[in-house]
């Protein structure tokens, strides 16, 4: 007999999960590419400090981006987790007999 997944293991209320990124996340990246798009040339020491400032800003928001998505996801892991100590602790005694069996 051959059990089909569903009807031993359920995961509930994960399909209401909804990703989003905040407006000012996107007013910050569309103002960051926009400022970044003016500049074609570096040919004064004026022209590379305004360079270096916007490149230490992108740097910074692509820092903050990442943080954050290591701060989402930390909670889906920890659900990984649990799923599989779930499923450890449902097969752990069928996994020790199988293997006292497999060795009469």
């Amino acid at each position: 007999m051959t059990t089909t997944s569903p009807e031993i293991l359920t995961l509930v209320g994960i399909d209401d999960a909804a990703i989003t990124a905040t407006a000012t996340a996107v007013a910050r990246r569309d103002e960051l590419l926009a400022a970044s798009s003016r500049g074609r040339t570096v040919n004064s020491p004026e022209s590379a400090e305004r360079a270096a400032d916007i490149l230490r800003d992108l740097k910074n928001f692509a820092d903050a981006i990442e943080d954050a998505r290591v701060e989402v996801k930390a909670p889906v892991l920890d659900l990984t987790k649990r799923i599989d100590a779930l499923a450890k602790g449902i097969t752990g005694p069928i996994l020790a007999e199988k293997d006292r069996i497999s060795r009469l």
